[in-house]
């Protein structure tokens, strides 16, 4: 073999070795570049703790008639890795009844009542109402709790009944 032939082997080599290099080099700057600011946007929310209370907004007790009694529920749920209370449940008027369900009897929930949630504990609430006539033909009231999870002094549901006046089959 001659030397010229036994440099051509090494160029060859050595061109190949160079493009494994500039190809590693190019996929470890689109990693830089592009995939890592990516990740590290993520970051905060995937080590996020989660925080917060879980409950509906609204209630719809359906179609009730005028002078009954309206029945529904909803769940709270503590989302925080501390205990969270509620304590103070009340209404614009005295037509809402609130009971925490549970094992066994319905306990009432009133201004007075405090409820403490142990993290990932579910409250579920069943609230009757006492359906009044209403000209627009909707019953709408809203239930407050004060709270002690951080950021919210207070939480409310709201319930709406829509009236159905006279005798109906």
């Amino acid at each position: 073999m001659s030397i010229e032939q036994s440099n051509k082997g090494a160029l060859i080599q050595t061109t190949h070795l160079g493009d494994i290099l500039v190809r590693r080099l190019i996929l470890f700057t689109v990693v830089i570049l592009f995939i890592l600011p990516v990740v590290w946007a993520m970051l905060p929310a995937l080590s996020k703790p989660i925080h917060g209370l879980e409950l509906p907004e609204s209630v719809d007790l359906g179609v009730v008639q005028a002078g009954d009694m309206a029945s529904g529920s909803f769940t709270v749920c503590n989302r925080t890795k501390n205990t969270a209370s509620l304590w103070g449940f009340t209404s614009g008027c005295g037509c809402i009844a609130l009971s925490k369900l549970g094992l066994g009897k319905p306990v009432a929930l009133g201004r007075d009542s405090k409820v403490t949630l142990s993290p990932g504990e579910i409250l579920e609430v069943r609230a009757l109402m006492s359906v009044q006539a209403s000209p627009s033909g909707t019953m709408h009231q809203v239930i407050r709790m004060a709270t002690d999870v951080l950021g919210r002094s207070e939480v409310e549901v709201a319930f709406t009944a829509q009236v159905r006046f006279g005798v109906y089959p």
